[in-house]
C-alpha cells in the first residue's frame, strides 16, 4: 500500500475499498489519500478509519468529505477533530454529525465549533451534547443555535448538563417563537414544532441493541429537570386516565408499559415511544388518546405534548436471559429483528397487547408466508404476538419513490404495508426471514419482483427480505 498513488486510489472498486483493513490504510501515504472520491470515502471500513493519521486526513480534498458516514466519524480518534482544515470541516455532511462522541466534542476547536450551522448542530447525539461545558457558548453561532429545528433545539436545551448551564446564561439562544422561564428552565413550545425529551443513556447490551429513547420522567426544559409541574409520564398517565382512571404508564428500559393503578399490577401492553414524530399540539388540543393513520396510539398531555407511542416487547432483557443465543435488534420504528442460534434473523413488530401462555420461554413460528406470525413468550408466563415487517423501513420507501407508479405508501403498526400502484390499492405482505448481506456490504437499497406475487427487498447493508403482494 505504501507505493499506493493518487490515481490507483482512484481506480479503485467500491469492493475493494470497502475491504481495506487497519493495515492496509495504516500503510497509504498521505499523498495517495488525494485520490479519494467521496463515493469512495463511504465505503471506508470504519474499523480502517480508526488508524487514520492527521497527515492522510490533511491530504483527503474537500469535496470528499461529503463521503463521511457517522459511524465513520465516530471511529476516529478525538485528537484528530480538531485537524480537519475549515473547508473540509465546512464540507461535511451534516449527518456525520451523528457519530461524533463525547471525547470528540471536547476536541473540537471554538472556530470548529462556530462554524457549525443549524442542521450541524441539530445533529448531535445527546451524549455529545451532554459533554458540553458552558465555555462552547462564546463560540456557538446564536443566529445558528436559534435557526434549528424544534426538535433539535429541543434535544439540544433537554440534554445540557443543568450543573453547566444555567437559564440565564441561555436566553439570548432561545428561538422567537419558543420561551423559557429564566428562573426554572421550563421551555414553551410553539404549536407544531418538534419536540425531544432527555434521552435516556444507552441502552445496549451483549444480546439486546436499542435505539435512542427518551426518559419521559423528565421535563421540556433545561437539563430535562424543573421544579413544579408534571413530568412528560405523568402527563402521559393522567391523558390514559381520561380513557380509565384504573391504568398508568411505567417506563423500565426504555419500555413504556401500560398497568393498573395497583402497586403490584402486570404490564397489560408494551410501546416505545416514536422519538421522531413527538411535536407540541395545536393551541387548544384536549388531552386523551388517539390513532394516526397507520393505527399508532398518540397520547397527547395537557402540557400539549404529542407523543405516539410504538408496539414492543415488553421485557428484553428477561427474554435473552431465558433463551440461550437469542438476540435482539430493536429499531427505532420498533421493527425488532429476532436471532435465534443457527437461523437466519426474523423481523417483526409485536402486538402491543400481553397474554399469557404455558408453553416454555421461545419464540414460537406458525401460518403459511403473507399470513405468518411469531409467538414470544417469556420466562413469567407471559406473552404476545410478533408479525413480519419490513426492515429499514425509511429506506424501504425511498427505494420505492424509483417506482412512478407507486404512492400514498404507509408502513402500518401491524406489519402490513398499503400504497396504491398506477391508482389500484395493494396491500404488502413482509416475509419474517431476513437474509443476511456479506460482513461489510454497503449498497443502494432496492426493490426487486421475483414473480407476480412476490418482491425482495434489500437494504443499505445488503440484507434481503421478501415480502408478498395482494390486490
Amino acid at each position: 500500500m505504501k507505493s499506493f498513488t493518487p490515481e490507483h486510489i482512484a481506480n479503485m472498486k467500491p469492493d475493494a475499498i470497502g475491504s481495506m483493513d487497519k493495515n492496509q490504510f495504516q500503510n497509504l501515504v498521505p499523498t495517495a489519500m488525494t485520490g479519494f472520491s467521496a463515493s469512495q470515502v463511504q465505503r471506508l471500513d470504519p474499523a480502517a478509519m480508526s488508524v487514520m493519521t492527521a497527515a492522510q486526513l490533511g491530504a483527503l480534498k474537500p469535496e470528499s468529505m461529503a463521503g463521511f458516514k457517522p459511524e465513520q466519524i465516530g471511529a476516529m480518534a478525538p485528537e484528530l477533530m480538531s485537524k480537519f482544515t475549515p473547508e473540509q470541516f465546512t464540507k461535511l455532511d451534516a449527518k456525520a454529525f451523528e457519530g461524533i462522541t463525547p471525547q470528540q466534542m471536547t476536541a473540537l476547536s471554538g472556530t470548529q465549533i462556530g462554524a457549525m450551522d443549524k442542521d450541524k448542530l441539530g445533529a448531535l447525539s445527546p451524549d455529545a451534547i451532554k459533554s458540553m461545558s458552558n465555555d462552547v457558548l462564546a463560540s456557538m453561532n446564536k443566529t445558528a443555535f436559534k435557526s434549528m429545528d424544534g426538535d433539535d433545539f429541543s434535544k439540544m436545551m433537554v440534554n445540557f448538563d443543568p450543573a453547566k448551564f444555567s437559564p440565564n446564561q441561555l436566553m439570548e439562544f432561545i428561538p422567537p417563537s419558543w420561551s423559557m422561564n429564566a428562573q426554572t428552565g421550563q421551555l414553551t413550545a410553539p404549536p407544531g414544532a418538534g419536540l425531544q425529551f432527555k434521552a435516556l443513556p444507552n441502552l445496549d447490551t451483549t444480546t439486546i441493541q436499542m435505539p435512542t429513547l427518551p426518559d419521559l420522567n423528565s421535563k421540556l426544559a433545561l437539563g430535562g429537570a424543573a421544579t413544579g409541574g408534571n413530568t412528560v409520564l405523568q402527563g402521559m398517565t393522567q391523558a390514559l386516565g381520561s380513557v380509565d382512571p384504573n391504568l398508568r404508564f411505567e417506563q423500565a428500559g426504555g419500555v413504556l408499559s401500560v398497568k393498573g393503578t395497583a402497586a403490584n399490577s402486570g404490564p397489560m401492553a408494551a410501546f416505545i415511544p416514536d422519538s421522531s414524530a413527538m411535536i407540541q399540539a395545536p393551541a387548544g388540543a384536549k388531552p386523551g388518546i388517539t390513532q394516526d393513520v397507520s393505527g399508532r396510539f398518540v397520547i397527547t398531555t395537557a402540557e400539549g405534548y404529542m407523543v405516539p407511542v410504538i408496539p414492543a416487547l415488553q421485557n428484553p432483557t428477561a427474554l435473552t436471559n431465558a433463551i440461550p443465543g437469542l438476540k435482539l435488534d430493536v429499531a427505532a420504528k420498533g421493527e425488532t429483528q429476532i436471532t435465534l442460534p443457527g437461523a437466519n434473523p426474523i423481523n417483526g413488530i409485536a402486538d402491543p397487547y400481553i397474554t399469557t401462555s404455558t408453553r416454555a420461554p421461545g419464540v414460537y413460528r406458525s401460518g403459511a408466508k403473507g399470513n405468518e406470525e411469531a409467538l414470544v413468550v417469556f420466562p413469567d408466563g407471559t406473552a404476545q404476538k410478533v408479525k413480519p415487517t419490513i426492515q429499514s423501513p425509511d429506506e424501504f420507501q425511498n427505494a420505492t419513490k424509483g417506482i412512478p407508479e407507486v404512492g400514498d405508501l404507509k408502513v402500518n403498526v401491524d406489519g402490513s404495508i398499503t400504497l396504491k400502484f398506477s391508482g389500484q390499492p395493494l396491500t404488502l405482505k413482509p416475509e419474517f426471514e431476513v437474509v443476511p448481506g456479506a460482513a461489510g456490504t454497503s449498497v443502494t437499497p432496492s426493490i426487486t419482483m421475483i414473480d407476480s406475487t412476490t418482491a425482495e427487498f434489500t437494504n443499505a447493508r445488503g440484507d434481503k427480505q421478501r415480502f408478498q403482494v395482494n390486490p
